[in-house]
């Protein structure tokens, strides 16, 4: 992202970490939720990409306004490290100008960050021990602005001799403070002292000097005035002759060869260029284009071999040339960049703009990263012919950017998601999990020469057609109106001419035509019925100050306007503690109820309700929420809710299909901080937790068209959506239903049909259905039983769902003379109109009961259907388990489930390559000779897990294990079409790949005994890549005639396989 002000939430949160990213705040809420990011790809500026030195594949990027990122090798992609972030520190501890790791740390554990807000001094360094999964904050306080120092080199570092040592300079400041200049710890962090005044852009260390007093002897420092170095181990520092000035970034080999770039990329006399330090001379290495330069990476196979990029933005915003050189910068060649978008097809401009950092994969000379005002590239083959170069935008994982504007969900029509991003638009997202095909980039086009072309605030859709589609927003952040509107669901945009005082603000759409109400920033409003061809004025609302600010981010998350979602004439817009309605298609308003006064930049929202007229919510952060039945002549204030900073109307919960949810992210019942949502128009709220989105939201929508689901717009890290957590699925195990007198001894199992009916004798039915618990490990959240309707009679009828505590009765067997009786009153009830149309699905609330059972150890569960509305035509028939589709289902939602292998056998080699062991009980691994060779094979059904998975573990059972410790690997397959019964040695499918994951068993382990293997990453790529059924192979790498070991099967008695997931 360009450098950009920040919107900083209202009142601030300012304060050092207590607990910074603890996840244990949700195990506390009413609720629990699950929070994935958008998939988007990238968007924002990249500021660093580095490499660890002593672990391969190990990756990391910084961003200058949002979360750091890791690179998973196994998935592809990047892992967000700040998203359990506290909202404690959504302002000033969101963002990480620089990471650092200690360079002879094998494991690659360790990290350093240095973080801050867009506009505080303080800043800290915060530390991890497990590759950033949580961080503790050291103590120091210390300026860093992660926005404004996308420019800067690498201003903490680890001594590479001595891990107990860092470093951190700080950018520079018009005084000299207690949290600017350089600062050293000498204890790992825990500690730091202030040694010098100087404003550094970049540490260096010079291995090749040795060490003075345990740590490394010679050190540089970059600053605006040159180079300066330290030949005691950091105990003093001396400008160094001949070094250049401004300088940016560096890199060192340890032969001491040191490469250093400079430049002022902001003047129109940039100077800088390129130079290097050989340990006695400074020689200017500059490639041929004047400009300033930025990044730069040695080889650190070879100190010859170096690439860096010129990176000036004024006068002409030009050149982004990159260079490599093979002769340690005696001649420079220019490489083209090919770009491979494919994870980020959206993206309608050229790569390498404004690119601030390369990095060499240490382990790999041909593979160079860079990064730049989008992405984190990457090339295989930095030596392949200049010209073609391919350069491949990593941006899976990686999400950017920063919402300035509305967040839509629409109730139906070709997009689930519309957003409204800064600099690049935003987008009608088709998917969740797939990057946009094209984005408003393309239809409000960015260019460099206008930075932020493109700057989206407001977007609408049309009730009954939700494919037409207005958006307003800016040229810049500050510049002409850049609008326009899409008949085809974003297909395509037509740009509309509009008013010469127009800019940014937000836009509504008439429920029930495409006339527009548009309220811009600061100035006047504007009506159109003839998208957009003409505007015109609305007089009687007022001018000025109803969305206030004098740029995109000064607005604040300010929503003042809506439509009425039932009738097409209504209007709604706050100003000035008043509502303002319009019955006459925005043609005129006049003031309607009084409300709250709200600061014109303060975060407020309008919203309306589906299917209700006149029904209009208002959410002020200093106030609360309030609620309108009368088209906003009067409002009620809903007394539990204390601050509602953002909120939104959503889809209607199943169980009372007319009430909609609402959604408040504020302080509900006291409690700050957290989001929440009614069922019952603010009568009561169930917690769903602090967000876990690391930064500060700007923008909020609740989903139209799943319920439960919420998503914010952040203020860096992309757009985030939450849903209940654990959600799970569960077949019948057993169904049937049963008839009295005369077929009271008749089993109607096999049928296609579920019987429910109050009747005289001969007449009466009721439906038993059966479902095991035991796949959901984890504290239930809650649980409905779902059912369709196949036919229903022409009367209502009111069904309750009971509990028996008999689950030994058997589908084949079942009658009304042997069914076991129902237990206390109904669980719950539902009301079934007559004649309601086939296919039409019904749901049952059984949470407290499941909860109950869970509890008390039983996973077996029986559940009763009985009608108390007696009558010949009262009768329903739902599909039962027997039938084509849409079977019985219980819906549980779950942190954990465990899951059974859907199939498993062992194969055997020699002599026996062709023999099955199937339906062996089992699973017998061993590296030996030929004919004594044992692999085991697993097949998991993922598709019961809808949830994101936050950990995945293979559990087998002991059954036999000789006398010789052995080493156990875990190997992923590709090939998941094997049978239980069919396979061989002969016929297995291969193993692909190193092992995911290596026990060591001992010898003689007792029978019995559980161990695991973690295949969390492999499993996420699958999820991911949307393959639910998994294939992992068990071998030996161990060799042996006393190393095998026996596992149970499925085919065992007890102590199956299993698949241990954790959701998020």
């Amino acid at each position: 992202m360009n450098i950009t002000p920040r919107f900083i939430k209202t009142p601030l949160r300012f304060g050092l970490l207590v607990g910074l990213f603890l996840s244990s705040c949700i195990a506390a809420t009413a609720q629990a939720m699950n929070w994935n990011t958008v998939r988007i790809g990238g968007g924002g500026a990249t500021t660093t990409v580095q490499a660890h030195p002593k672990v391969q594949n190990l990756f990391f990027i910084t961003t200058d306004v949002g979360t750091p990122y890791r690179w998973n090798h196994t998935t592809q992609r990047w892992e967000g490290l700040f998203y359990k972030n506290s909202v404690s520190g959504w302002d000033n501890r969101h963002a990480a100008a620089r990471l650092a790791f200690a360079p002879a740390d094998t494991t690659g554990n360790t990290l350093y960050a240095t973080v801050g807000g867009p506009w505080s001094v303080d800043g800290t360094v915060l530390k991890s021990s497990n590759r950033g999964d949580t961080w503790a904050a050291c103590s120091i306080l210390i300026d860093v602005k992660p926005n404004s120092e996308q420019g800067a080199g690498q201003r903490i570092a680890v001594d590479p001799l001595n891990s107990n040592v860092v470093y951190v300079t700080t950018r520079s400041s018009a005084t000299v403070t207690a949290t600017n200049g350089t600062f050293k710890s000498t204890d790992a962090g825990a500690s730091w002292t202030k040694i010098n005044d100087l404003y550094g852009s970049f540490v260096q260390f010079d291995v090749s000097g040795g060490l003075v007093g345990g740590v490394t002897k010679n050190i540089y420092l970059g600053c605006s005035n040159g180079v300066y170095r330290s030949t005691d181990g950091g105990a003093s520092f001396t400008l160094m002759a001949g070094s250049p000035t401004g300088v940016v970034k560096a890199d060192a080999h340890s032969n001491g060869t040191l490469y250093v770039t400079a430049g002022n990329p902001w003047s129109t006399t940039p100077g800088g260029g390129v130079f290097k330090w050989n340990g006695s001379s400074w020689a200017t290495i500059t490639p041929p284009a004047s400009a300033a330069y930025a990044g730069v990476a040695v080889n650190p196979q070879n100190s010859l071999q170096v690439v860096v990029n010129s990176s000036t933005f004024t006068p002409n915003y030009g050149p982004f040339n990159h260079y490599r050189s093979n002769d340690g910068g005696a001649t420079w060649t220019f490489m083209n960049r090919i770009a491979d978008k494919s994870e980020a097809p959206w993206f309608d401009t050229s790569i390498g703009q404004a690119s601030t950092s390369f990095c060499w994969d240490p382990f790999n000379s041909s593979s160079v990263w860079f990064s730049d005002f989008f992405f984190a590239y990457q090339t295989t083959d930095v030596w392949a012919t200049p010209a073609n170069i391919t350069w491949k935008a990593r941006a899976a994982g990686h999400e950017e950017t920063v919402s300035i504007g509305t967040l839509l969900s629409p109730p139906s029509g070709s997009n689930v998601l519309l957003s409204s991003i800064a600099d690049i638009g935003g987008w009608d997202h088709k998917s969740l999990t797939t990057s946009p095909s094209i984005g408003m980039m393309t239809f409000f086009p960015w260019t460099f020469a206008k930075p932020g072309t493109g700057n989206m605030t407001g977007v609408a859709v049309q009730e009954t057609n939700p494919d037409f589609i207005a958006r307003v927003g800016r040229v810049g952040w500050d510049g002409a109106a850049y609008a326009g509107y899409s008949t085809n669901g974003g297909t395509s945009y037509t740009q509309w001419t509009s008013p010469s005082d127009a800019a940014g603000g937000r836009v509504a759409v008439s429920a029930t035509s495409e006339t527009m109400v548009w309220v811009t920033q600061q100035n006047g409003s504007y009506r159109s019925a003839n998208r957009g061809v003409t505007w015109t004025a609305i007089p009687t609302l007022p001018v000025g100050i109803i969305i206030g600010g004098n740029n995109l981010f000064s607005a604040g998350p300010r929503y003042p306007l809506a439509a009425d979602k039932v009738n097409g004439n209504k209007f709604y817009v706050y100003h000035n503690s008043k509502m303002y309605v319009s019955t006459d298609a925005g043609v005129t308003f006049s003031a309607g109820g009084a409300l709250p006064y709200s600061w014109p930049q303060n975060n407020l929202t309008v919203d309306t309700t589906p299917g209700k007229e006149g029904d209009v919510w208002v959410g002020i952060i200093t106030e609360g929420l309030y609620h309108s039945t009368n088209s906003g002549a009067s409002f009620t204030k809903i007394t539990n809710v204390q601050s509602a900073e953002f909120m939104s109307v959503g889809k209607a919960s199943p169980d009372s299909p007319t009430v909609p949810a609402i959604y408040v992210f504020g302080t509900v019942n006291n409690i700050a901080d957290s989001l929440f949502r009614s069922d019952n128009n603010g009568v009561s709220w169930t917690n769903l937790g602090p967000p876990q989105i690391g930064v500060n939201p700007n923008s909020m929508t609740a989903d139209r068209q799943v319920y439960g689901r919420v998503f914010f717009g952040t203020t860096g890290n992309g757009v985030m959506v939450g849903s209940v957590a654990g959600d799970v699925t569960l077949a019948a195990s057993a169904d049937a239903f049963v008839k009295d007198g005369v077929s009271a001894s008749t089993n109607y199992g096999t049928d296609t049909g579920l019987t429910v009916k109050n009747d005289a004798v001969d007449w009466n039915r009721q439906t038993y259905l059966k479902f095991d618990l035991s796949s959901v490990s984890g504290p239930i959240n809650s649980g409905r039983v779902r059912l369709c309707v196949q036919s229903a009679g022409a009367a209502s009828s009111s069904i309750g769902l009971y509990a028996s505590a008999n689950s030994s009765w058997s589908e084949s067997g079942i009658t009304w003379s042997t069914k076991p009786a129902t237990t206390g009153a109904a669980l719950s009830s539902v009301t079934i109109p007559g004649g309601l149309a086939a296919g039409t699905w019904l749901e049952w609330d059984v949470t407290t009961y499941l909860q109950q059972e869970k509890a008390a150890g039983r996973n077996t569960v029986t559940l009763v259907l009985q009608s108390s509305t007696q009558g010949s035509t009262t009768g329903v028939t739902f599909n039962s388990r027997q039938a084509a589709s849409n079977q019985p289902q219980l819906k549980v939602v779950a942190n954990d489930i465990t899951l059974a292998a859907s199939a498993d056998a062992f194969v055997k080699d020699g002599v026996s390559a062709s023999t099955n062991y199937g339906a062996d009980p089992a699973l017998t691994v061993k590296l030996d000779a030929v004919d004594w060779n044992r692999q085991a094979y697993l097949k998991f059904d993922l598709s019961s897990a809808s949830g994101a998975l936050s950990s995945g573990k293979v559990r087998l059972c002991i059954q036999d294990a000789n006398t010789t410790s052995r080493s156990i690997g875990i190997y992923a397959c590709a090939n998941t079409s094997w049978l239980e019964t069919g396979i061989t040695w002969g016929t297995k499918p291969a193993a692909t790949g190193s092992s995911l994951a290596t026990v060591t068993i001992p010898g003689s382990s007792p029978v019995g005994t559980w161990f695991e293997w973690d295949v969390t990453a492999y499993l996420q790529q699958e999820k991911a890549a949307g393959r639910n059924t998994v294939t992992l192979v068990i071998q030996s790498l161990t060799a042996g005639s006393t190393t095998n070991i026996t596992f149970n099967s499925r085919e065992a008695a007890a102590n199956q396989p299993q698949l241990k997931l954790i959701q998020q």
